[in-house]
């Protein structure tokens, strides 16, 4: 399985585009998380935004960049 793949399984990738991706978890049945990353700036800012997501209880399988 991939990483890309385990983010499908717990959250959602969505609007990948030249500049920016855009991250969606849900928390709960009231609450989601909405990252959107701008990727022209620098892709490692990725694995902070995502450590944030999982400090705020999102469940991103992304221990493996962490």
């Amino acid at each position: 399985m991939t990483h890309e793949e385990e983010f499908q399984m717990e959250g959602l990738i969505s609007d990948i585009s030249k500049n920016s991706v855009l991250i969606t978890t849900q928390l709960n049945k009231a609450e989601e998380i909405q990252a959107k990353i701008d990727t022209s700036k620098t892709l490692s800012l990725v694995p902070m935004i995502l450590k944030h997501l999982l400090i705020q209880g999102g469940k991103f399988w992304a221990n493996d960049l962490l």
